[in-house]
């Protein structure tokens, strides 16, 4: 909504004709615009679409290679299951965002926005549950980090990562000894 509020762009479908029926209570508007219920021509910025076409690739190359049944195809060459299938989601998204902006629904930059929000958004979250780990195991948790433990306490992922920074933790308390 911020980025309908500060970017107001002109619909590039000429023929859309909006539907209002609360013109003085926003609330009310949205509330019907969400329901279906009334039609704005004004809310291009950032793509739904792009949105619904980025998070579950990013989901896909996130957990793919952690999945049991990719097992087999772990290597990090050309020719593995893996690298197929980011060569193949890479292919779909930009296809997508080309039928996205050529169908001018959109503009370009709504396209490159939702994308962006998108990868931010995910990255961002992934990285907030790694520093709730950390957070942990060095005593300052605050009420973020445990609704977050709590909602990743069963991923899989996150076992993996504990494991990975433990052994790190491990290698760097090694290392500081050897060189004292």
């Amino acid at each position: 909504s911020l980025t309908i509020i500060v970017t107001p762009l002109p619909n590039p479908d000429r023929s859309c004709e909006p539907i209002i029926t609360w013109p003085n209570n926003i609330f009310m508007e949205a509330l019907w615009i969400m329901l279906g219920q009334d039609l704005t021509c004004q809310d291009v910025m950032f793509s739904g679409h792009t949105v619904a076409l980025t998070l579950p690739m990013m989901f896909l190359f996130q957990y793919i290679p952690i999945t049991p049944w990719s097992s087999f195809g772990l290597s990090r060459s050309w020719l593995s299951l893996n690298s197929f299938v980011r060569m193949v989601g890479y292919a779909i998204i930009l296809i997508g965002y080309y039928f996205i902006a050529g169908s001018r629904f959109h503009y370009t930059l709504d396209v490159l926005v939702g994308a962006l929000v998108v990868v931010t958004m995910f990255s961002a979250y992934h990285n907030r549950i790694e520093l709730t780990w950390l957070r942990k195991q060095h005593g300052g948790q605050d009420f973020l980090d445990r609704i977050l433990e709590w909602l990743e306490q069963d991923a899989k992922d996150m076992h993996m990562m504990k494991l990975r920074m433990e052994q790190h933790q491990g290698a760097s308390q090694e290392r500081w000894l050897d060189y004292n």
